[in-house]
């Protein structure tokens, strides 16, 4: 009898910061970055933290936001 593993699913949009995570992940591509970003005051954020502001909805997609900006420009 072999039993598969189970997979935790999460839904993100119920975990702000999990969310703010994976997208810091997508777009900084570097551990190292990401935790830098997240710990030290952001200038955008009004000199918050962005795993400060993670911790609510509204904070994560003002996060969210810088982070896309970070990946578009990125691309140009």
């Amino acid at each position: 009898m072999n039993q598969k593993p189970r997979v935790k699913t999460v839904n993100l949009e119920a975990e702000p910061e999990l969310r703010v995570r994976v997208t810091a992940r997508h777009v900084l591509d570097d551990e190292i970055r990401v935790d830098m970003f997240l710990h030290r005051k952001q200038p955008d954020l009004n000199g918050k933290r962005p795993i400060d502001l993670a911790q609510t909805e509204e904070g994560a997609r003002k996060v969210e936001t810088l982070l896309w900006s970070i990946q578009a420009d990125k691309r140009l």
